[in-house]
């Protein structure tokens, strides 16, 4: 059989492809398995529509400047599921560890918020409103693949999309709108029903406000099955045969990598609820051909079905397909194939392997995802994927393997936050069986805090000095080490308030603070990002200085260039603020970043030597501030904590004042004079300036 038969993407263009350029909202991805530093530099760039440097160090920046514009971002993994080569994150995401009490948290989604252009609205609510946001779409995906290198660009996996539009794009009804929202709230509970979730909330508010409440009242039409997605609604086998599945004479086919131990119940189960004609399972084998499946399981599931093989050039694509030499990818797809003669053909793509835990209800096994597509329209080829094997393997394992054994067992459900904003560290015991004594220790073994009586539930805070060396530890690395008499585990810290982290960029000066507000257009932006970053990255391969951007005695150091660049600033602000980009705006008006304002005014204080220029840039911000409360009332009054922390800087003005060059006669009525002057708006033309 060709490989040509099986359809074929790469997923990380699939994602592209789905949002097609358009701006992400809000995201929720779901993982087993999860490498943060290969999630922040592989994965997340795929969510936007610009170019991203190849260097790190760059990548990251960039990144670190996209991401102010999605309104949330979160990741659901398992808290014993953290990859064991992976690298510390350091984007602002939200990092939601859960744990299933009843198996593992298994689901691959993608759940991603997009917008649309504005002239897809039937009848703009406001001609005039120059910031018209269009509707928005949901993108769904559910997948095999875990956020891991292994699993965007090592394996062999699974997945598909679909898409959710506004009601105002299409009123059609959505067949699986119903199981998303369950498995929606299945997460929330997951995640902590009294935790800020703000990502999945808002994708949430988009399917209960925004698309059509109606319910298809048959599971299919004219012969074709409507899109449905499995969550563990019931066990899979009972849930197929509700979607009247075995009315039709099918040819079943099934790529699992894992099994359960020596029992084909599983298999046994799906076969009686489908009754296919002919039965392949897909056999995992190494490149020695040892059968990555006991014996007795071999025999077991042998009475049932045939097993079979993929082609090899899915397996060892390219030039390396004819080369028995080079270890074939690994199968971590999982696909179930129901297909017949007749041209039908419906399949189950997702997160589910052929184990008991993966088919049970949501409460009993597995939290698991997958897509029930009717696929007889996509001219798929109606014949076998996978292809008899007649020889019995020479080897098996000894004893059968789980996608979770390689998990780090973790003993106490602990979470531990820290918050920029607040510079507050706490952590959180969850379950009630917890017993003994934790110690928490940097990555390096340092003792940092022990927790020998658990508040079951209840956020508990750390001591200043823990937070302090937590802080300084976050700059680098996000995991801790946590020890219990049972053994030792990671932990990631969950990481918010992250526009008032310190940016991974801090080299600039004032002048190229108020230079890069002034800059017009992304690409420039862009540009002088990697400019600046590419005159101290040279051990990672840039060396090359440019003069673009130097700083010289032009109006950008003067008065002039203040003045446009923190009226580009307002503006930039205001348009966040009216757009709903309300981390950017944080992050610039009130954060640590490198282009922030209580950057500008740290470093004006610091390097600065020039009396009148510190003066009137701390005069600016002021002014600034001013204006906001008037434009953007409500998003300045919801921050009240982030414009005391400002005013802790703006409070220097009359220190500033003091060292001017003025005489002393004069000084009391000229600044009596010109700071009001300065600070109100004069009114032309209608308009306020």
């Amino acid at each position: 059989m060709a490989q040509d038969n099986v359809p074929q993407a790469v997923l990380a263009e699939r994602l592209g492809e789905a949002i097609r350029g358009r701006k992400v909202r809000a995201v929720v991805f779901t993982t087993f398995t999860i490498d943060p530093e290969f999630f922040e530099l592989h994965v997340l760039p795929v969510l936007f529509d610009q170019p991203f440097s190849q260097i790190d160090k760059v990548r990251r920046i960039q990144l670190e400047d996209a991401l102010r514009s999605v309104e949330d971002i979160a990741v659901y993994y398992d808290r014993t599921a953290l990859s064991q080569s992976s690298g510390p994150a350091q984007l602002d995401w939200a990092r939601i560890g859960v744990r299933v009490p009843t198996g593992v948290f298994h689901p691959k989604l993608v759940l991603a918020l997009v917008e649309n252009a504005p002239d897809l609205l039937e009848e703009p609510e406001d001609q005039d409103d120059s910031f018209q946001r269009g509707p928005e779409s949901l993108i769904v995906g559910a997948l095999s693949a875990n956020l891991t290198r292994a699993g965007w660009w090592e394996n062999l996996e699974a997945g598909h999309f679909e898409e959710i539009d506004d009601k105002s794009i299409d009123e059609s009804v959505c067949p699986f709108r119903k199981d998303l929202l369950g498995l929606i709230r299945h997460l929330s509970q997951l995640g902590g029903p009294k935790e800020e979730q703000r990502a999945l909330d808002r994708i949430r508010r988009f399917l209960t406000t925004r698309t059509s409440t109606a319910m298809r009242l048959n599971h299919s039409a004219r012969g074709r099955h409507y899109t449905r997605l499995f969550y563990g609604q019931s066990e899979l086998a009972s849930w197929l045969s509700e979607l009247r599945l075995r009315d039709e004479t099918w040819n079943l086919e099934v790529i699992s990598p894992y099994f359960d131990g020596a029992d084909a119940g599983t298999l046994d189960r799906l076969v009686e609820a489908l009754a296919p004609k002919e039965t392949r399972i897909y056999l995992p084998e190494n490149i020695e051909r040892v059968a990555q499946v006991t014996q007795s399981l071999y025999a077991r599931i042998e009475e049932v079905a045939w097993w079979s093989s993929l082609p090899t050039g899915l397996t060892r694509p390219g030039r390396r397909a004819k080369s028995n030499d080079v270890p074939s990818r690994f199968v971590h797809a999982k696909v179930y194939r129901l297909w017949n003669k007749q041209g039908k053909q419906v399949m189950l793509v997702g997160s589910v392997n052929l184990t008991a835990p993966a088919h049970s209800r949501v409460r009993s096994g597995n939290s698991e995802a997958g897509f029930l597509i009717d696929v007889s329209d996509e001219g798929i080829p109606r014949r076998w994927w996978l292809q008899r094997v007649d020889d019995t393997p020479a080897q098996f394992l000894d004893k059968q393997r789980q996608e979770d054994e390689s998990a780090e067992p973790v003993y106490v459900d602990l979470v531990v936050r820290f918050d920029w904003s607040s510079g507050k560290l706490d952590y959180r015991v969850d379950g009630q069986s917890a017993k003994g004594t934790l110690e928490v220790a940097d990555p390096a073994g340092e003792p940092l805090f022990v927790i020998d009586q658990f508040r079951h539930g209840h956020w508990v805070e750390c001591e200043s000095n823990v937070s302090d060396r937590v802080r300084q530890l976050l700059r680098s690395n996000s995991f801790l080490k946590v020890t219990h008499p049972r053994g030792t585990w990671r932990v990631l810290v969950r990481e918010e308030g992250m526009h008032c982290r310190p940016s991974l960029l801090t080299e600039l000066t004032p002048e190229e603070i108020l230079l890069y507000w002034s800059l017009l257009t992304p690409a420039q932006r862009e540009s002088f990002i990697e400019e600046k970053l590419g005159q101290s990255a040279q051990l990672e391969g840039m060396v090359k200085r440019s003069e673009r951007y130097q700083t010289r005695d032009t109006v950008f150091d003067r008065f002039a260039g203040v003045y446009h660049a923190f009226e580009r600033l307002h503006r930039h602000v205001l348009e966040c603020v009216q757009r709903n980009e309300i981390r950017d705006a944080e992050a610039r008006l009130f954060g640590e970043k490198y282009d922030s304002l209580p950057q500008l005014l740290s470093k004006t204080l610091e390097q600065s030597d020039d009396s009148i220029m510190r003066y009137i840039v701390f005069l600016c911000a002021r002014q600034i501030c001013d204006r906001l409360q008037n434009d953007a009332p409500e998003f300045m009054a919801e921050r009240t904590d982030s414009i005391q922390r400002l005013n802790h800087w703006l409070n220097r003005i009359p220190d500033l004042a003091d060292a001017l060059p003025l005489d002393e006669d004069d000084r009391q009525d000229f600044l009596a004079w010109y700071e009001p002057m300065f600070l109100g708006m004069i009114e032309q033309g209608g308009g306020r300036t």
